[in-house]
């Protein structure tokens, strides 16, 4: 059987997509089963797109069943032409919400997807909204990574139950810790810098405390919104002590969460997050967003935060202030199982494809 994965980011990009496009063609051949991937180039969008076109057209005869990493139309939809063509399987992973991440980075809503859904936000894009839904019942497997984002989809793209599946994340990385000191007090973000990921209540937040005693936070990334939020920083004061760097490799990011005192993820909504899980692999303290698909996996170990408040961010970073809070949230996260690996990832992937 064999298996073309497709996705729009670029080889060693950042997020998840990007770690899935890298990880799972390797565990795939562990488990007997051949899969390439097929990467959108990132050229001028007419030339893009048409060029995307051919190579699927070259390329689709040869494989069994197309895996598409992305939720965009403009991914799935020429590939979906292309299955059906050649009468191939198509099946799609959504790392999220694209209608919803669209409606935040275009500014018209701030509300988590559920309540964009709710509120009936979403009709303002009905053309979109259809095309999208009529996408999805066109594919043979959906698979998603939490059983939120697999309600969302059920619940307002009307997604029937013969059409999903469920593959949970695994903890990437293959050690069990980084054996930091950590005796600085550094707070990292690490991502795409755009609307969602909410860096401006993140800054504010930290501009905020009053009492910093040495503490930092470094601001690793880039994206739309890298600008304005360094015009932030500096007009609250802040540049001494929040930095920004510019995207880094894995290894590079590994060794900077090796020094870091507490990665933070405020996000206004995360269906999951590699990064977090990640920072739990290695062993580094979080503080995650209270909005997520992985709220209820572990609702009793990690630090979550209200995303829309500014003041329960500073709360909730104060509090590690303290050694003894610190040493008890260390405790508690050397107590995760992290056994999750991408050879699970694949062998449940295979049954999944065996089935169709």
């Amino acid at each position: 059987m064999k298996i073309l994965i497709i996705t729009s980011i670029e080889k060693g990009g950042i997020g998840g997509p990007s770690l899935y496009a890298d990880k799972l063609p390797k565990a795939l051949a562990d488990c007997g089963l051949h899969a390439d991937v097929l990467r959108r180039r990132h050229l001028p969008k007419a030339f893009r797109e048409l060029l995307y076109f051919f190579e699927l057209l070259w390329m689709t005869p040869q494989y069994n069943i197309l895996y598409s990493l992305s939720g965009s139309p403009g991914i799935n939809i020429p590939a979906l032409i292309c299955a059906k063509f050649f009468r191939k399987k198509f099946c799609m992973r959504p790392g999220g919400d694209f209608l919803w991440e669209r409606a935040v980075e275009h500014g018209e809503t701030e509300k988590t997807p559920r309540g964009y859904y709710k509120g009936g936000e979403h009709k303002k894009q009905k053309f979109s909204f259809s095309l999208f839904r009529g996408t999805l019942w066109h594919i043979n497997k959906i698979i998603f990574p939490t059983s939120y984002l697999r309600s969302l989809y059920q619940e307002y793209f009307f997604v029937p139950d013969e059409k999903c599946a469920y593959v949970d994340y695994p903890f990437p990385g293959t050690q069990g810790g980084l054996g930091s000191k950590r005796e600085s007090r550094q707070f990292v973000f690490a991502g795409r810098l755009i609307k969602f990921k909410n860096g401006a209540r993140l800054i504010r937040a930290f501009a905020a405390i009053e009492n910093r005693a040495g503490a930092t936070l470094k601001i690793i990334g880039e994206g739309p919104e890298k600008a304005g939020l360094m015009r932030l920083a500096k007009e609250l004061g802040a540049e001494s002590y929040i930095f920004f760097e510019k995207s880094m490799d894995h290894a590079t990011l590994l060794n900077e969460l090796s020094d870091s005192y507490c990665v933070v993820i405020p996000s206004i909504f995360e269906p999951g997050s590699f990064f977090m899980l990640e920072c739990l692999k290695f062993k580094v303290p979080v503080i995650f967003t209270r909005e997520s698909g992985l709220y209820d996996a572990y609702a009793g170990t990690l630090l979550f935060a209200d995303p829309y408040s500014i003041a329960d961010i500073k709360n909730k970073i104060e509090w590690l202030f303290e050694g003894d809070n610190y040493n008890t949230y260390m405790r508690r996260i050397e107590g995760v199982n992290t056994q999750r690996c991408w050879g699970d990832v694949a062998r449940e992937h295979k049954m999944i494809f065996e089935k169709l």
